[in-house]
C-alpha cells in the first residue's frame, strides 16, 4: 500500500516548478540547478621551487654514474631501509 507522499511522488507532473503539498498547506518550491556555475580553477603552482631545482641537480649528477656505482648505491639504500647487509634468513617456528 502506498503512503500518500509516495502516491504523490508517483503522480508528479513532468515539469515540477511549483507544486503544492499533498495536504494543500505548504507549497513546495523546486528549482533546477544553475548550469552556468563556474568550477573552481586549478591551483597555480610555481615553475621552479627549491625541491625541483634540487631534484634536477641530483638527476644531472646521477646521469654520470656507472653501473657499478649505481649497484653500490642501491645496496647501501637497501641496507638503510631493511637494516642488514647479508642475505635474510627466515626462522621457522616449530
Amino acid at each position: 500500500m502506498l503512503v500518500s507522499s509516495q502516491y504523490y511522488l508517483l503522480r508528479m507532473p513532468t515539469k515540477p516548478n511549483k507544486l503544492k503539498h499533498p495536504t494543500g498547506l505548504k507549497p513546495i518550491v523546486m528549482t533546477t540547478p544553475n548550469k552556468n556555475l563556474v568550477p573552481p580553477s586549478a591551483p597555480k603552482y610555481p615553475q621552479k621551487t627549491t625541491g625541483s631545482e634540487a631534484a634536477a641537480s641530483v638527476r644531472k649528477q646521477a646521469n654520470g654514474w656507472s653501473e657499478e656505482k649505481r649497484a653500490e648505491l642501491f645496496e647501501q639504500g637497501m641496507r638503510m631501509i631493511y637494516g642488514g647487509s647479508g642475505p635474510a634468513t627466515a626462522k621457522v617456528r616449530s
